[in-house]
């Protein structure tokens, strides 16, 4: 056995939904001859469902060395994003020998549309005739926190009502997300409908298909003049099935791609993952690389673990310091709207602009628009001084000139400046560790690495976790994916 194809569920609590996805799994198996077929899920594994990780498990014991993962989830949200990448990364680190690829969601696809409408038919037939102008279809999605996702469940919504010889197709969620069903219902009878067909966008049942039909009836009980009737969601079909393999087959070229085709694949279709993939297995690794080392406080990890990642390396973990008001005092200063100053360009290009612009926080580069030194002093630390003016309530960043860093030391001891915090992390053998051992040794705040490692690289990322965390704090609290299932 060489291939295997993995179909990665969501999961359910559900045993009906459970059961479903298993089915949908035997219909892809009968289908794929020749081709080992495992689904797991990302949640609620069970007697009826395995784990990703239990159905990769059985990939590699049957001894498959390449396993096409494909994420049966309608929308790319933060399951697609995050958790599914995460899972992949998890089998791809404990099983190196295997070759493990993962496409994309099913996302907006013009075949589950066509599911869509063959269940809107059924539906019609099982009722008496009625005229199309007086009927509405209400379509009902799961609900999300990501706003991409809720946008390309509308888009589904669009291309229904293009194909359908309905004139009103509208679009609601069950959880998370407005409008809500109730609401899309009321809004269909409004605009004039007498028949308002639900349809659940969904692709197994679940406790959420049959919140839909509880709500429906509600509404029924509401509106007795309006008959409201609840399709069939997706489910098992062979269009969707088909979908499911196509999408395994563009991992590798098709699913009958033989050995000698495996041969030609270049280096980047062997080693090269998705960019969230990427971020999201080395942050895992980081993370698993940091356990053990050093305890520090949720805000802080992360900036560690964002240090590791630039590093690429975990031993640099035990060499990080945080003065204890470092993350306060940095996320003061940028609600404050503070200017970032950095030593040199290197640091500058690498800062995240688009968090940066929704903090609103000037940027600007030390070394910019320096006259060529003199040659006595270092032309970063002359760049440094000329910027005193701009230190106070600033956030200081130094990735690459230890006596940048020096100069700004120089500036605080002699009271001309008062950064709010200082991150500074240049590397070098000449000055940089004792650079950064007077970092330490001051009350100012700041985030360091001791020693002779560090780099643009690392404060920039020091940086950027740090904007992330102050952009964070700014967002109310978003609720977990699909929390509700």
């Amino acid at each position: 056995m060489a291939d295997a194809i993995l179909l990665m569920g969501h999961g359910s609590r559900d045993v009906e939904g459970a059961e479903e996805f298993a089915s949908l799994v035997d219909a892809v198996r009968a289908e794929a001859r020749g081709y080992r077929v495992e689904g797991g899920v990302l949640e609620f594994p069970g007697p009826v469902v395995s784990s990703i990780q239990d159905a990769i498990d059985r990939c590699a014991g049957a001894g498959a060395t390449r396993v096409l993962a494909v994420p049966v989830l309608l929308h790319c949200a933060g399951h697609a994003r995050g958790d599914m990448p995460a899972e992949v990364a998890a089998g791809r680190a404990r099983y190196p020998h295997m070759d493990l690829f993962s496409s994309p969601p099913l996302g907006i696809h013009e075949t589950l549309v066509e599911i869509c409408e063959e269940r809107i038919r059924a539906l019609e037939r099982s009722l008496a005739p009625a005229t199309p102008t007086d009927a509405a279809v209400l379509l009902v999605g799961r609900g999300t926190t990501d706003s991409e996702a809720n946008a390309d469940f509308f888009k589904i919504g669009r291309l229904l009502w293009e194909r359908n010889h309905h004139g009103l197709v509208e679009c609601s969620f069950v959880s998370l997300a407005e409008p809500r069903v109730a609401v899309g219902i009321e809004r269909c009878i409004r605009l004039g409908a007498r028949r308002v067909l639900v349809v659940p966008y969904f692709l197994s049942t679940g406790v959420l298909v049959k919140r839909i039909a509880d709500q429906a009836a509600e509404a029924g009980g509401r509106y007795p003049d309006v008959e409201i009737a609840v399709a069939q969601h997706l489910g098992v079909h062979a269009k969707l099935v088909g979908l499911i393999l196509d999408r395994a087959g563009e991992l590798g070229g098709g699913l009958r791609q033989t050995s000698e085709q495996m041969e030609r694949t270049t280096l980047v279709q062997r080693y090269a993952l998705p960019p969230a993939e990427i971020e999201a297995r080395s942050l895992r690794l980081a993370d698993e690389a940091m356990d053990g080392t050093v305890v520090w406080p949720d805000a802080e990890r992360v900036i560690a673990q964002r240090i590791v990642y630039a590093a690429g390396d975990p031993g640099i973990a035990p060499l990080i310091r945080f003065h204890p008001r470092a993350v306060a005092s940095g996320i003061a200063a940028l609600g404050a709207r503070c200017a970032l100053v950095v030593d040199v360009r290197m640091v500058e290009v690498a800062i995240n602009r688009r968090l940066l612009s929704r903090l609103g926080c000037p940027l600007h580069c030390a070394i910019d628009g320096l006259a060529p030194a003199d040659g006595l002093l270092p032309r970063a630390a002359l760049a440094m001084r000329a910027m005193a003016g701009q230190l106070d309530g600033a956030i200081v960043v130094v990735g690459n000139s230890p006596t940048a860093l020096l100069a700004v030391l120089d500036l605080v001891d002699e009271g001309r400046a008062h950064p709010a915090l200082i991150i500074g992390a240049p590397v070098g053998f000449t000055a940089a560790a004792q650079a950064k051992a007077e970092l330490a040794a001051r009350e100012v705040p700041f985030v360091t690495v001791t020693g002779t490692r560090g780099g643009s690289a690392v404060s920039a990322a020091a940086t950027n976790a740090l904007l992330a965390l102050a952009v964070s704090q700014d967002a109310p609290p978003r609720p977990r994916e699909y929390s509700s299932l």
